[in-house]
């Protein structure tokens, strides 16, 4: 499991295949990462919260990722959204922080509406991936 931390590595690729060679065969992998294709990413452009060097090392798409990890020898690759529950209230704090205009409207929205409903927690795609690929099943002989 690799949640949040491919990005991270200075050789994501050697990284993968050093997980291929370790996990049994039909061992799953299970990760997530940043989804620089996201709407998100698309939107808020080079303000976009993932892009932090030099934290984040590499950023993929579902196309990237997936090649990655065809190259180190893995096959089934699923890439999806990866939704998580937040409160409103964080993501609007969260986009006054990040995106600084945006400050007056989220005051505004805070005002607004009911606590009850800023601080109940609702499913956000906020532009991250899950992706599980799986070492197959056997080697196939030369």
């Amino acid at each position: 499991v690799l949640l949040q931390t491919v990005e991270h590595l200075p050789a994501p690729g050697a990284a993968l295949a050093r997980l291929h060679a370790l996990l049994r065969p039909g061992g799953l992998l299970v990760m997530t990462t940043p989804n620089q294709h996201s709407w998100l990413a698309r939107v808020m452009g080079r303000r976009w919260f993932e892009y932090k060097p030099p934290e984040h090392l590499f950023l993929f798409t579902p196309r990237t990722i997936a090649a990655l990890l065809a190259r180190a020898g893995f096959e089934a690759i699923e890439v999806s959204r990866d939704v998580h529950r937040y409160p409103p209230r964080w993501v609007l704090r969260r986009l006054a922080r990040y995106v600084p205009i945006t400050r007056p409207l989220v005051a505004v929205t805070e005002q607004l509406l009911p606590a009850a409903l800023l601080d109940r927690a609702l499913p956000i795609y906020y532009g991250s991936m899950r992706i599980t690929a799986r070492r197959p099943d056997a080697t196939p002989a030369p």
